[in-house]
């Protein structure tokens, strides 16, 4: 038997899908919209979450984005799949990235439904949830560059502190994994370790899934719970994106780290609460404090130590190794070869600017790894938006150019489609990052000398 959560805003087809599947001897579960979905969730596990694409307030994609930023990342996602009456094959593909099960359109036949069902059964039997994967395997920290190596070197430094640390870098760049590599490397290392983004859940359900709440604290809190605080109580509680907090809530966590206590919904009474606190923004939180949107006690509490992550682009040795660690880890989940990578595939890789920073490169290389029907990974096989990033521009020269002002021109071009990144126009060259700083400083020399001339 299945706990099913049906989330559908239009009551005919809430209830014939209920009796559906309460026939086929599941146990069914209702909600109106995305948020009631999201209130029911957390009080109870499911197996299967079937919900509408089109919803007021919050709709099916967005409910399922929520989910996923609620579930801890230790634990598994419950299957999750689509109905619509819109079966529009972008909202199937944008689905199913998003990590849905199925995609199925109305009206609902009753074999579409039992086959669903069988799949969730028979993935369950097997133990492999759909669950959607963390950035890299939990403490793992790939990396070649001084830069990250320097990150890493004081992660590893301050681990054994009790210190509350604070990260700071674009979103993608690897908080979370240098925050469960600090929590491996303290003496906290046998309690949990509790990963919270509240950016995705309603401000209504906030606290209580922080906090906790008593048995009858509000309607439907039919049991109690501890919370997400007190569940890392020995351990580690992280914090991710921390600048989405809202104002009433941070004061509650001010209180909590003050106090070493948590005060659960309903309670009268403030329970002991131990734990290290990490937080990561993607926001500099400086301004949001002059701002009034976030608390500058606060924010001393949670930043006695501030570590600063530098994106994929201003570390572009990385990007080689990541691309190898990330085809071995999808070579082995998949029980497949590794794809042999030609050096135009890496050449644009390297030359690329990552706005999405790692989480976009893994991104990039499962997809590459789904698509490959050979064992080569070309150019083919990059997303449109890389493969002609570095599109190049026709350059005619007559012949008897002199090879200098050719070399001029080409260097001159290629930094000028790269906006001046010396780094990403060697690797488009094939030269070593040296060869374009000797040009450079040749040309500053010359244009001093012609200055020089005309004075």
């Amino acid at each position: 038997m299945l706990r099913i959560l049906v989330v559908e805003d239009e009551a005919h087809n809430r209830e014939a899908l209920l009796e559906m599947l309460k026939r086929l001897g599941h146990e069914p579960y209702a909600a109106v919209d995305g948020h009631e979905g999201l209130e029911l969730f957390s009080k109870m596990s499911f197996d299967l979450i079937l919900s509408d694409v089109r919803m007021p307030r919050m709709d099916g994609l967005q409910l399922l984005e929520a989910l996923r930023q609620l579930v801890p990342p230790e634990m598994p996602m419950p299957a999750f799949a689509f109905m619509t009456a819109y079966g529009r094959i972008e909202d199937a593909v944008s689905a199913m990235r998003k990590g849905a099960l199925n995609f199925l359109s109305k009206p609902l036949r009753k074999k579409d439904i039992v086959a669903l069902l069988e799949e969730v059964e028979y993935r369950i039997s097997i133990g492999s949830a759909h669950q959607a994967e963390t950035d890299a395997h939990l403490g793992d920290a790939v990396y070649a560059s001084r830069a990250f190596g320097e990150v890493v070197g004081l992660v590893d430094r301050v681990a054994a502190s009790l210190a509350s640390v604070l990260f700071v870098g674009e979103s993608g760049t690897g908080k979370e994994v240098l925050a469960r590599r600090l929590h491996e490397k303290s003496a906290r290392n046998q309690g949990p370790f509790v990963a919270f983004h509240a950016g995705a859940m309603p401000e209504t359900l906030l606290e209580s899934e922080l906090f906790g709440h008593e048995k009858g604290a509000f309607t439907g809190a039919e049991q109690a719970r501890i919370g997400r605080i007190r569940s890392a109580h020995g351990g580690t509680f992280f914090f991710d994106e921390l600048a989405t907090m809202p104002l009433g809530v941070q004061a509650k966590i001010l209180r909590v780290v003050q106090d070493r206590s948590v005060l659960p919904l309903g309670a009268t009474t403030p329970v002991d609460c131990d734990v290290r606190w990490i937080a990561a923004t993607n926001k500099e939180l400086g301004p949001l404090v002059t701002q009034g949107s976030f608390r500058e006690d606060l924010l001393y509490r949670l930043s006695v130590i501030v570590i600063d992550l530098p994106p994929l682009r201003d570390r572009p040795e990385d990007i080689e190794i990541l691309t190898d660690h990330f085809m071995r880890e999808f070579s082995e989940r998949e029980g497949r070869k590794p794809l042999a990578i030609s050096q135009q595939t890496r050449q644009l890789l390297r030359a690329y600017s990552w706005p999405g920073n790692v989480r976009e490169l893994r991104n990039v290389i499962e997809r590459a790894f789904a698509l490959s029907v050979g064992q080569e990974f070309g150019l083919e096989l990059l997303p449109s938006h890389i493969a002609e990033s570095q599109r190049s521009r026709e350059i005619r020269f007559a012949v008897g150019t002199p090879l200098q002002s050719v070399e001029d021109r080409m260097i001159e071009e290629t930094l000028a489609s790269c906006n001046g990144d010396k780094n990403q126009a060697a690797t488009i060259l094939g030269v070593a990052p040296r060869t374009i700083y000797r040009w450079l400083e040749r040309r500053e020399q010359e244009q001093r000398g012609q200055e020089q001339e005309e004075v």
